[in-house]
């Protein structure tokens, strides 16, 4: 699977409605989730709290944070 940030800053207001878009995308034969931040310019706890619970709730797939510039 694989997500795209569309935002500049994954702060406190983005992380939220990040997060719920993932849970919405996730499916029981994801084994794979690239999480492409190419867009991302500024990231906060709360950003960075996202992409520790997606790690942590889905230990199933191996997450990989594609961070391009």
């Amino acid at each position: 699977m694989s997500l795209r940030v569309k935002v500049a800053r994954l702060d406190a207001s983005a992380a939220r409605s990040f997060k719920q878009e993932c849970e919405r995308a996730w499916g029981d034969d994801v084994k794979k989730v690239v999480i492409d931040m190419e867009a991302v310019g500024f990231i906060d706890s709360s950003g960075l709290g996202v992409l520790l619970s997606i790690y942590k709730n889905y230990p199933q797939a191996r997450p990989v944070c594609s961070c391009l510039t």
